[in-house]
C-alpha cells in the first residue's frame, strides 16, 4: 500500500512538474517581453557600427574609445542612449549637423528635415536609434501629430533604450486623446518591457488612470479636446487639420447638451423644476474612491507635504526633470501630490 502511494505520489509530481513548467512557458511566450540592452551588448553594436565606416582618423577612434570607456557605475538605458548618439555625431559630420539643428528652442516651422533617417546606407542600428531621437525630440517640442509615424517607424529590437521610446509614445498618444492605442502602449512599458525607470513607470501609471477615467462625449474629453487645439495654435498650426478639430468640439458639445436637454425633459426633475444640479455634485464626482482626481489637487497641501515616496533621490531629480520638461500642465501638481502622499505609505 506504502509502495502504490509513493508511486502515485511521484506520478503526480511529475505531471504537475510538467503543467507548471508548460504554463510558465506559455506565460514567456505571451508576454513576449522587450529586452532592454545592456552597456556591453551596446558598445559591441556600436562598435561594429564605427568599424563598417573604416575610419582613419585616430582622433575620432579615440574620442570613441573615450565615450565608451568602462563606467564606475553601471549606467542605465536613458545613459547608454546618450553614448550612441554621442559616437554617431563624432563619426558623422551629417549627424552632427542633424542633431545640433534639433534645438528646443526653434520655432515649429524651423525643425530639420530628417532624410537620413530614411537613407540605406545606413545600417538597421543606426537608423533605428536615429530615428528614436528624432521621434523623442518631436514629442518634448509638442509635435505629437509628427512624432507618431516615427515611432511606427521604430523596430525596438535595435533600440538602445527602448523605455524611453515607448513612454513617449504613450505621451503624445495621450495628448493626442488616443485612448486605446495610449492604454496598450502604456501596458507594453510598464508590463512587458525590461529595465523601465522607475519615473516612466509611475508617470506611466497616472497617464493610463487619466486616459481610462476619460469617458465618450463628455465634458472632460471636450477639455482635453480644446487643449490640444490650443497646442495646435499655439505652434502655429491652424490650417485644414485644426479646423477639422475645431469643428469636432463643436459637434461633441452640441451632441452632449442635446443629451442634457432630452434628460431634462424627460421627467428627471421633482419638485425643483427639473434642475438636477446639486451643490457640491460635481466635486464628489471628481473623486475615486477617496482620492482626489488630477485636476483638484492644492496647493497648499502640496507645500505642506515632503517626499517623494520610496524613489531614490537620483530618481526623484530625474523624474523632476522630466516633469518640467516633456510633460503636459495639468499632470505635474498630480504626479507631485501622488509622490508626497506615497510618502506616508508603509513599503508594503
Amino acid at each position: 500500500m506504502s509502495q502504490l502511494l509513493n508511486r502515485s505520489l511521484r506520478a503526480f509530481l511529475v505531471v504537475t512538474t510538467v503543467m507548471v513548467s508548460s504554463s510558465m512557458t506559455a506565460d514567456a511566450q505571451e508576454l513576449d517581453l522587450i529586452e532592454t540592452p545592456r552597456f556591453e551588448e551596446v558598445k559591441t553594436r556600436v562598435l561594429d557600427e564605427v568599424a563598417s565606416r573604416k575610419i582613419d582618423n585616430e582622433s575620432v577612434k579615440t574620442k570613441v574609445g573615450e565615450i565608451w570607456a568602462s563606467p564606475d557605475a553601471i549606467p542605465n538605458s536613458s545613459e547608454i542612449f546618450s553614448r550612441v548618439m554621442e559616437t554617431f555625431r563624432v563619426i558623422d559630420p551629417e549627424v552632427d549637423r542633424f542633431v545640433s539643428g534639433c534645438r528646443l528652442s526653434s520655432p515649429a516651422h524651423d525643425i530639420p528635415v530628417p532624410e537620413l533617417l530614411d537613407d540605406p546606407r545606413y545600417s538597421d542600428f543606426f537608423r533605428n536609434n536615429l530615428t528614436q531621437f528624432y521621434a523623442v525630440y518631436l514629442v518634448r517640442k509638442k509635435l505629437y501629430d509628427e512624432a507618431l509615424p516615427y515611432f511606427d517607424k521604430l523596430d525596438l529590437k535595435y533600440s538602445a533604450d527602448p523605455p524611453t521610446a515607448l513612454f513617449h509614445q504613450a505621451v503624445a498618444q495621450s495628448e493626442l486623446l488616443m485612448k486605446a492605442e495610449g492604454l496598450a502602449t502604456i501596458e507594453t512599458l510598464t508590463k512587458k518591457t525590461e529595465a523601465v525607470p522607475e519615473r516612466y513607470a509611475t508617470i506611466a501609471e497616472l497617464m493610463k488612470f487619466q486616459l481610462a477615467a476619460i469617458k465618450d462625449e463628455s465634458l472632460d474629453e471636450v477639455a482635453q479636446r480644446m487643449k490640444d487645439v490650443k497646442r495646435r495654435l499655439s505652434l502655429g498650426r491652424g490650417g485644414q487639420q485644426t479646423q477639422k478639430k475645431e469643428e469636432e468640439i463643436v459637434t461633441l458639445l452640441d451632441s452632449i447638451i442635446e443629451k442634457i436637454e432630452q434628460s431634462n425633459g424627460s421627467g428627471g426633475g421633482s419638485g425643483s423644476g427639473g434642475n438636477t444640479n446639486q451643490p457640491g455634485g460635481g466635486s464628489q464626482e471628481s473623486v475615486v474612491k477617496g482620492t482626489t482626481a488630477p485636476g483638484e489637487v492644492e496647493e497648499k497641501d502640496l507645500k505642506k507635504q515632503a517626499g517623494w515616496g520610496a524613489l531614490p533621490e537620483t530618481e526623484v531629480t530625474k523624474a523632476k526633470n522630466l516633469l518640467k520638461r516633456d510633460f503636459p500642465e495639468n499632470y505635474r501638481r498630480a504626479i507631485e501630490a501622488y509622490f508626497r502622499k506615497s510618502a506616508g505609505r508603509s513599503p508594503e
